[in-house]
């Protein structure tokens, strides 16, 4: 399926790419620092950090296309089909108005995760008209906004918050201040990643490929 689905779109060309919402659900956490010292130095109070053991998490949903960064929604709980439906896809009005796109002119891509893959959401989206990109499972790794979370947690300074509200206020702040650049580039990485997969590049792949079956 992975293999498949990767030599399909890997003929597209960065403009296909263009016309995607890229969306992700994750879990973060200020991220773990590591420290390299000579082992005479292993307890210098300079050189180590204090342990916190249950580091304050939060649960997001995030999209983005190639003009930029769009909405930060929290999940609180778990996830399921009937709050992915009311509070992602209308919350964050991807249905209705979906951002900078006209409506039916984008595509929307979002993981294989069971919410989004249930019935009642397949059924949804094409009852509203919404253009979805199949995508393989197990492949978060293909998605783009998968390096913008990165990019994220690099910033966010370690053991600095103590809760999950501190830690919500300072990923809302860094994720609206990402340079629209960085977005761009990494829609338009789409194609190198793929490119491995497809060593015949030419552009026989359309816009149409990417639209699901009405």
């Amino acid at each position: 399926m992975r293999l498949t689905w990767a030599k399909k779109y890997g003929t597209c060309d960065t403009n296909k790419w263009k016309a995607i919402v890229f969306t992700v659900q994750s879990y973060s956490s200020t991220r773990k620092v590591r420290i390299r010292r000579i082992s005479n130095k292993k307890y210098n109070n300079t050189l180590t950090q204090p342990v916190m053991r249950h580091r304050p998490k939060i649960h997001v949903c995030g999209c983005f296309t190639s003009q930029g960064v769009e909405l930060l929604k929290r999940i609180h709980g778990n996830m399921n089909s009937g709050k992915y439906q009311k509070e992602i896809l209308h919350d964050m009005r991807i249905v209705d108005k979906c951002l900078v796109f006209p409506e039916s002119a984008f595509i929307f891509q979002h993981d294989l995760e069971p919410p989004q893959g249930a019935k009642g959401i397949v059924a949804f989206l094409k009852n509203k008209n919404v253009n979805v990109l199949p995508w393989p499972g197990n492949s978060s790794d293909l998605n783009p906004i998968e390096n913008l979370w990165s990019v994220l947690e690099r910033q966010l300074t370690p053991m600095k918050y103590t809760s999950t509200e501190e830690l919500l206020r300072a990923f809302q702040d860094a994720w609206y201040k990402v340079p629209s650049n960085i977005c761009r580039d990494l829609v338009s990485s789409m194609t190198k990643r793929l490119s491995k997969y497809s060593p015949n590049h030419d552009g026989t792949a359309t816009l149409n490929s990417f639209r699901q079956d009405k």
